[in-house]
């Protein structure tokens, strides 16, 4: 049976307290807790929370895809859902001088220890080892809700007709606005893009390249979402895991 979505927004609120110390990636994974699990998949060094803007209407031109032509992102907990009348999926409701914010988690599923949670969590990603191997996976949780789409599990970019029902449009255009990047080195583009219908999932797979190693400062990744932006940053200096750069 495959998990239910992760409870993005009850993590916030672990983290905002203060309620994990300890960093159990400097453990051995076999001693890992369920509460150790969730850190990684998370609130760690390759799960972070992320803040998706939503612009306001007098702040610039439309985006260049209408928003009512690809789905609404937001969390798939409806008690998180806020009316302030330009969105409908999660959005915190916004102040009178501040865009609505929706936050997402973004996640490296092809990093080794992520792997090790969601194997230990007996979460399936539909994923591929072959898959992992060639490309960094990176991962957004909370941005789709999850059961959105009445479609295959795993949908692609390729196939299927483009609509308001219909994701593949949106994966195109997920693409297209997003990269991969050290400050001062040739950006990475996404090859291919998934989505998980069943928990809302959505998948980036970005080529694996000699252009970030463990010698690099920071990494950031950046997406857009019909009006919704993200950008992330990570140091890399924290994604070591048993001394190797996993991404």
């Amino acid at each position: 049976m495959r998990s239910l979505p992760l409870r993005v927004s009850g993590v916030l609120a672990l983290c905002a307290l203060g309620l994990y110390a300890t960093q159990p990636w400097k453990e051995d994974a076999r001693r890992w807790s369920e509460q150790d699990v969730e850190r990684i998949l998370n609130d760690s060094p390759w799960a972070q929370a992320a803040p998706a803007t939503f612009a306001l209407a007098d702040e610039g031109p439309p985006p260049p895809v209408p928003i009512d032509s690809i789905p609404q992102g937001g969390m798939p907990n409806p008690h998180t859902a806020a009316s302030d009348g330009r969105w409908d999926g999660g959005v915190g409701r916004a102040r009178h001088d501040e865009p609505p914010v929706l936050n997402v988690i973004v996640r490296w599923d092809s990093a080794l220890p992520v792997r090790q949670a969601l194997a230990r969590e007996h979460s399936a990603t539909g994923l591929t080892p072959q898959e992992y191997e060639t490309h960094y996976v990176v991962t957004l949780v909370g941005l789709v809700p999850a059961g959105r789409y009445d479609s295959p599990q795993m949908v692609t970019r390729s196939g299927g007709t483009p609509d308001a029902r219909n994701p593949e449009q949106m994966l195109e255009n997920v693409m297209r606005y997003s990269r991969l990047y050290v400050p001062g080195k040739t950006a990475l583009t996404p090859d291919d893009a998934k989505l998980d219908t069943a928990t809302g999932a959505l998948h980036l797979f970005f080529k694996r390249s000699d252009a970030i190693t463990a010698k690099d400062k920071e990494l950031f990744l950046e997406t857009r979402f019909g009006s919704l932006s993200i950008a992330k940053k990570f140091r890399i200096k924290d994604m070591l895991y048993q001394g190797k750069l996993e991404l």
